[in-house]
């Protein structure tokens, strides 16, 4: 038995999508309606960046407003695959001025 396996009386399934850099953040949520409207999806929410451990937030990050940074979506539904269908069909936005991406 594998852990995804598992299914708890009640339980929810989410699925997340991230900035492509540390430093990124939601500009926009373009089709959040939609998403919404599809079968089992409970909600969209945006996910706020935590501080690195031992740090106070953007503490190594001067540029980065202290204001609460939402640098995730996930949407949450009654199972993993609708969850992930969502989150792949989502239009979301990102900024990307803020930092240097991953991707090369």
């Amino acid at each position: 038995m594998f852990g995804i396996d598992v299914e708890v009386p009640g339980m929810l399934n989410a699925a997340i999508k991230t900035a492509r850099s540390f430093t990124g953040q939601v500009t926009a949520i373009k089709n959040e309606a939609e998403i919404l409207a599809m079968p089992g999806v409970r909600a969209v929410v945006r996910i706020a960046a935590l501080a690195i451990a031992n740090e106070d937030a953007g503490s190594q990050h001067p540029h980065v407003p202290q204001s609460p940074r939402r640098n995730a979506v996930c949407v949450v539904a009654d199972r993993f695959w609708q969850a992930k269908r969502a989150i792949d069909a989502l239009d979301v936005e990102f900024d990307a001025a803020r930092g240097r991406s991953l991707e090369r």
